[in-house]
């Protein structure tokens, strides 16, 4: 019974071994699967070139969007510096501008000219006359609208320059006063005279004695020289405005009233 038993013993010992050497060697088959040769074999489905393509799509994409520009900047509308500097006056103004050089430095000076229209202002034409260089203020205005601001202001040329005209033919109850000047500025905006006169008269003079009225005719010819020469800036005679511009000019002669010719006591 002992033989037996011993040859048992040995028998499940001998499957024992079997056993494991069959395990080993399944085990050795498997660790082929990880074999470096069969990795490289799968590493095929991602080359580098792949790879490359995907971050050049990536950089283009995403440094710029579409359709911007970091150079492009959105400043709004498109204005003009000044455009709108006067729309805050009280008056409603017409504003126009004359450039001409009035005291012949061979710079156009500016001459700014505001055509008054209020109901809350005697004013009819302001003038202002600025240094071309400096910018000061060398000469400052107005036609007025009622009878003891009436004044008419022309810009006369010649030869030798440009220059304003002060008109003033003043008429009261019973006398008259006619008044002009030319004059330009000097380097120190002071006013330089060309030439300039009036003639004072009393209407029953006028129109008894012939001498007066002839000397009345002769001092209307010498402004109407200067008259038909030079373009019309503003005039508020008879209470009437009246005014041009440096694009369209206008040339204004004076002619006497028609009552000079009555005769005394009409």
């Amino acid at each position: 019974m002992k033989k037996h038993f011993r040859l048992g013993l040995v028998l499940l010992i001998v499957v024992f071994v079997c056993s494991s050497c069959r395990t080993a060697s399944n085990t050795g088959d498997d660790a082929d699967i990880s074999d470096p040769a069969n990795t490289a074999d799968n590493g095929d489905l991602q080359t580098p070139d792949d790879s490359s393509e995907g971050n050049q799509v990536g950089s283009q994409n995403g440094t710029q969007p579409e359709g911007q520009s970091g150079s492009q900047v959105d400043n709004g509308p498109d204005t003009e510096l000044g455009e709108n500097q006067d729309t805050d006056q009280e008056e409603n103004e017409d504003r126009i501008i004359w450039r001409v050089d009035l005291n012949h430095d061979g710079i156009d000076d500016r001459m700014v000219v505001d055509i008054i229209d209020s109901l809350y202002t005697s004013e009819g034409a302001k003038i202002n006359v600025y240094n071309g260089v400096t910018g000061a203020l060398m000469y400052t205005a107005t036609a007025d609208l009622p009878h003891t601001g009436w004044n008419g202001f022309y810009l006369y040329t010649n030869d030798d320059g440009a220059y304003l005209l002060n008109w003033i033919p003043g008429m009261w109850q019973g006398w008259g006063s006619y008044f002009y000047e030319v004059f330009s500025f000097n380097e120190r905006d002071e006013k330089v005279m060309l030439d300039g006169d009036s003639f004072d008269f009393s209407l029953d003079d006028i129109q008894r004695e012939q001498e007066g009225m002839d000397e009345l005719l002769s001092f209307i010819q010498r402004v109407n020289f200067y008259l038909l020469q030079s373009w019309l800036i503003a005039d508020t005679d008879d209470g009437v405005l009246i005014y041009g511009t440096q694009d369209n000019p206008i040339v204004n002669s004076f002619s006497p009233p028609t009552w000079l010719y009555y005769p005394p006591g009409f």
